[in-house]
């Protein structure tokens, strides 16, 4: 016995008479995906398999005779079926072997699938400047008094400059956005003797890298609009990227406002990236975590028309703080190659629903 297709089509094609259309569909009859399987010799009307003997004298239906093969990959079949619509169907759990087990080739079993215990799961972010995702770092959310503004300590090694710069807090500038008199003189003398600017674009490089470790928390998003599936249930990085294009402010993510400087030291303006999300690995609800990359252009920032201010969001965030500094994983949904991988992982939150169930009916 072996597959022949799948598909989610409303209009199905006609089922061979050696093979039983499995057709998943939730609570109120919407197909959630279909699949075909073939039993090789078997004639219409025949069942998948069979009542098999127990050791105790009695009889199960069950898909092999002996062994689990035909059993397990149907399985596997069914689990990439199901694969990304937060849906799950096992056949090793209660009677959901014999289900299948009963239905007729030539004809259609219809299995209702209710969604388990939901996992409402976090997205770890990470950023890129470009497409590449080996170079992508993990961001946290803004966290100071101006939500809108980066709070990342900038390191002097990193700079170049006489000491650590540390933005989240008002020592360098004022709460209106201009700098205070004793950091303008600091830059001014710093820059001064600047040879081709090597300086300067040293300390702005190093300032603009900073900020794209920092994301403004979406706002607008409730608990119910969180990426969310069936506990034990797998999805596709592609899955994750659907999720986040559909939200508008989680496909439109920003950094936190940051500064660039002119040669004399005075204040070039504030400036912001806009991320576009770009790859997301696979993973299961549930086991941590899922990384998301967001790409943007260091060439290419936004100059803000003025100094922007912000006490912050207080909707849901669905990004995990960040928790290390590893690559994210390989995995579908990427627009980039990745030539190597690690795994970072963070908990995930969850609340739970009804149990899965599953019933049957065979349309002939």
């Amino acid at each position: 016995m072996q597959q022949t297709s799948a598909s989610s089509s409303a209009t199905p094609n006609p089922i061979a008479d050696n093979a039983v259309r499995l057709t998943f569909v939730d609570n109120s009859g919407k197909t959630i995906a279909s699949l075909d399987y073939t039993k090789a010799g078997a004639n219409k009307g025949t069942s998948l398999g069979s009542l098999v003997r127990q050791s105790n004298g009695t009889y199960q239906w069950k898909l092999d005779q002996n062994g689990t093969t035909v059993r397990d990959d149907l399985n596997a079949k069914i689990k990439a079926a199901l694969n990304g619509t937060g849906y799950t169907y096992d056949l090793t759990t209660g009677g959901n072997e014999a289900v299948i087990a009963q239905a007729l080739t030539g004809n259609e079993t219809k299995i209702s699938l209710t969604k388990g215990a939901t996992v409402y799961q976090q997205l770890s972010p990470y950023s890129t400047d470009g497409t590449n995702v080996t170079n992508a770092v993990p961001m946290k959310a803004t966290a100071g008094t101006n939500k809108s503004v980066f709070d990342t300590t900038v390191a002097k090694g990193d700079s170049g400059f006489t000491s650590d710069i540390e933005f989240k807090d008002t020592t360098q500038f004022n709460a209106d956005g201009t700098l205070t008199n004793d950091f303008q003189q600091a830059l001014y003398n710093y820059l001064k003797d600047d040879k081709n600017s090597a300086s300067l674009n040293k300390l702005n490089s190093a300032i603009l890298k900073a900020a794209a470790q920092t994301y403004i928390a979406p706002a607008a998003l409730n608990t119910t609009d969180l990426f969310s599936g069936a506990q034990g249930a797998s999805y596709t990085g592609q899955d994750v990227l659907n999720y986040v294009n559909g939200k508008a402010s989680l496909k439109a993510l920003k950094s936190g406002a940051f500064p660039q400087f002119n040669a004399n030291g005075t204040l070039k303006g504030w400036y912001q990236l806009n991320y576009t999300p770009s790859y997301a690995a696979n993973g299961t609800f549930g086991t941590g975590a899922s990384q998301v990359v967001y790409s943007y252009s260091s060439a290419t920032p936004t100059q803000l028309a003025a100094f922007p201010t912000s006490t912050g969001s207080n909707t849901s965030d669905p990004f995990a703080p960040a928790a290390s500094t590893t690559t994210p994983t390989t995995g579908s949904g990427s627009t980039s190659t990745p030539s190597q991988s690690s795994s970072t992982s963070s908990s995930s939150s969850s609340t739970s629903s009804q149990s899965s169930s599953a019933s049957s009916s065979s349309t002939k």
